[in-house]
């Protein structure tokens, strides 16, 4: 938006100082015909200087505005690079704005900050669940199968004389579950009768986490509810100072066409008809520059009501 904006300055400057020109042009007729002072045309062509650097300043600001932004893309060559202008939207007197509340009761459904206060909550509703638990009995229940074999135990033998010896071989695992099976089976019953009090102070201290989170919920929902006012304020007051900004400007073409004539007759000096001119151009410029805010606003709202920012 920016860069848009300064584009449409550079094209306010370069039409006051077509303006200019042209003046100057008609000056020298009028100097010629005898009906003006040449001391008008000294003061329009100062004029027509100031306004040529004016012209340099604008076109300048829209040079680094559009390098500042090719460097944020990380673009490796800047040298041609400039952006699209796209379809602005219109800004309609009779177009209603969404209703603040309208928009907080969409944005605490999808906004990140309101979402991660619900799981907070959610989270402590959990373990004011598990803190209660601890007052319940628990029952638990265990099992084992294995085999205490190890190819260092010994194991009796017969030798050829058919004595009994000790002997050491390896057994397949069938053979170790048979021979040296263990099994183990059991029930353990946890009755709480003497932790009353450490239950008791972690269910108390459940309870403080589900209140705190309950409060923050509320806090986050009030810090949205007023950032969305703000918005909506400032949405509001831009719309209106556009609007203002138009009627300023057709009552300084109305003015400034008066003061054409008049200086073109020689009722007024050239230094009125320029500050008339300025005040023309300066309205020009409010105008762009109150558009624009509008519509930076404006997708402010639309981003507190989960609109996708575009153009």
């Amino acid at each position: 938006l920016d860069i848009l904006f300064k584009k449409e300055i550079l094209q306010v400057a370069k039409e006051k100082l077509k303006v200019t020109q042209q003046q100057i042009n008609r000056t020298k007729q009028l100097i010629e015909a005898g009906t003006m002072p040449k001391g008008a045309l000294m003061e329009q062509q100062a004029q027509l200087s100031r306004e040529e650097v004016e012209v340099v300043n604008a076109q300048n600001s829209l040079d680094l505005g559009l390098l500042d932004l090719a460097q944020l893309l990380d673009l490796k060559n800047t040298t041609n690079f400039d952006i699209a202008t796209p379809q602005l939207p219109v800004i309609n007197a009779n177009k209603s704005m969404v209703n603040p509340e309208s928009i907080f009761a969409n944005a605490i459904n999808f906004r990140p900050e309101m979402k991660a206060a619900d799981f907070r909550l959610k989270s402590a509703e959990k373990g004011l669940a598990i803190a209660k638990g601890n007052r319940l009995p628990s029952l638990s229940m265990s099992g084992s199968w294995g085999s205490s074999y190890s190819k260092d135990f010994p194991e009796m033998g017969i030798n050829a004389q058919g004595r009994p010896i000790m002997i050491r071989k390896e057994m397949g695992l069938a053979d170790q579950l048979k021979n040296r099976e263990s099994k183990g089976f059991g029930f353990s019953l946890r009755i709480p009768i003497f932790n009353g009090g450490r239950a008791n102070r972690m269910i108390a201290n459940a309870r403080l986490n589900v209140e705190r989170n309950n409060l923050n919920i509320e806090n986050a929902k009030n810090i949205l509810r007023k950032q969305i006012q703000q918005a909506y304020a400032n949405a509001r007051a831009a719309m209106n100072k556009y609007f203002s900004s138009k009627e300023a400007i057709k009552a300084s073409e109305e003015a400034f066409r008066y003061t054409q004539e008049k200086f073109e007759l020689g009722l007024v000096n050239a230094v009125d008809y320029n500050q008339e001119k300025n005040n023309l151009f300066r309205a020009k410029s409010n105008l762009l520059q109150a558009k624009y805010e509008y519509i930076f606003r404006a997708k402010i709202l639309d981003f507190y009501n989960g609109i996708a920012i575009k153009l």
